[in-house]
């Protein structure tokens, strides 16, 4: 639960130690986050801010919001709404000060916790079938790499499939994860049109450009760009930074278990190193 303010105030603090926030021009950024703004919905991306994270101060993030709602006004005014789309922003303090939707997906945690009680072979399942029972009929997106793609698409159910709106693609080579979703939707006898995928590994704009191209007449995209919104500064290095899940418990009175998270990046499998290695040897 604290994910986001302790990782959010490391990168401001982390910035104004090494002397970043000294070098900072506002005018200029706000300008260059302007020209961002213009080119993503000229280019038709449908977009939101998922910054918080990685930022490099809160006041730049707010900049960075005031920007892209700025362009999109201008963009969508030129060109008679002919343009992508702002979705909004993923930090809620933002989101109700300017009025703007509040947007996001689950992160990999829950699925992490459900795997020392269910089985990797489950885990996918029961989180989905959970959150439909808490959000019921209100479920929006799945984060379906926790345990890498295999795994999640030999379970998805017609249900599950109907239930979730689309799929968050979070690692592997996006146009490949977007081949195997619209490939399985067709195999459940689902329109790919009809549901989303939400691009979120990563991203600039120049990729985001390119797979929504990939994507035209395959499924219905949307992005969420977080570190090279809030944190792209001149002369300045973001911090590449993640906060995860690494033990459960049922109970008190239990055991604790590994938590751990595959993904299909290589680089990004994290937690016990034995326990990674045994569940990649189950999943082949």
């Amino acid at each position: 639960m604290w994910e986001m303010p302790i990782l959010a105030t490391i990168s401001e603090l982390m910035h104004q130690l090494n002397g970043d926030t000294d070098k900072y021009d506002a005018d200029a950024e706000y300008e260059k986050s302007l020209q961002k703004g213009r080119r993503i919905w000229q280019g038709g991306l449908t977009l939101g801010d998922m910054g918080t994270r990685r930022r490099f101060s809160f006041a730049h993030q707010e900049r960075v919001i005031d920007a892209l709602i700025q362009s999109y006004a201008e963009v969508k005014e030129a060109t008679h709404g002919q343009c992508g789309r702002f979705t909004g922003t993923s930090n809620v303090y933002f989101a109700m000060k300017k009025g703007i939707p509040c947007l996001g997906t689950m992160s990999h945690q829950c699925i992490s916790f459900e795997e020392i009680v269910s089985g990797v072979f489950e885990c996918n399942y029961n989180v989905m079938n959970k959150w439909s029972e808490v959000y019921d009929g209100n479920v929006g997106i799945f984060l379906y790499d926790c345990f890498g793609d295999h795994v999640f698409f030999s379970n998805l159910s017609k249900r599950m499939a109907m239930t979730f709106s689309g799929l968050r693609i979070d690692s592997g080579v996006e146009e490949e994860q977007v081949d195997l979703i619209v490939e399985k939707y067709k195999q459940l006898g689902i329109d790919p049109m009809t549901k989303q995928a939400v691009f979120s590994n990563g991203l600039d704009i120049d990729r985001a450009l390119e797979i929504h191209r990939y994507c035209q007449g395959k499924i219905t995209d949307s992005y969420g760009i977080g570190t090279y919104l809030t944190c792209d500064i001149t002369d300045c290095k973001p911090m590449n930074i993640v906060v995860k899940l690494i033990r459960g418990r049922i109970t008190e009175s239990r055991e604790w278990h590994h938590c751990v998270k595959l993904s299909c990046d290589k680089g990004k499998t994290l937690g016990d190193p034995q326990k990674c290695s045994y569940l990649l040897s189950i999943l082949g």
